[in-house]
């Protein structure tokens, strides 16, 4: 009669059955989350550059406008009204855009803090595979 086969000899791991895929599972699960970051990053940037671009496109038509509409104003008053008008505009517009620009930067950081936030077991499985 042989004698029983150590783990060892026999290839098995000491943390138990099905703690190797766990932990393989959990390892990959992790380096796609870690490739994925890097791309939500870009995403937040290019998101963000897009807009702010867009607004100040907007900002220049509004101030082309300015200038063509106060060289067809008949006297003092009317061009010192379409400035006003324009000044107004110009504070809520940025207003606007700062509010919108919040909206993103919260939604990209959620979407990136969510990606590197720790998954829902609080990594039990990791731990107990060790």
């Amino acid at each position: 009669m042989s004698a029983p086969k150590s783990a060892a000899a026999t290839g098995q791991q000491q943390f138990g059955a099905g703690s190797a895929e766990s932990l393989t599972r959990s390892v990959q699960d992790g380096l796609a989350t870690t490739m994925e970051i890097p791309k939500k990053i870009m995403e937040a940037n290019l998101e963000t550059g897009s807009e702010l671009l867009t607004f100040m496109s907007r900002r220049m038509k509004a101030q082309a406008d300015l200038f063509g509409g106060i060289g067809h104003c008949h006297n003092a008053d009317e061009a010192a009204d379409m400035q006003r008008k324009f000044w107004d505009k110009v504070t809520r517009d940025y207003s606007e855009e700062m509010n919108h620009l919040a909206k993103i930067a919260r939604k990209n950081f959620e979407t990136v803090s969510g990606l590197m936030a720790p998954k829902t077991n609080g990594g039990d499985d990791q731990r107990r595979a060790l």
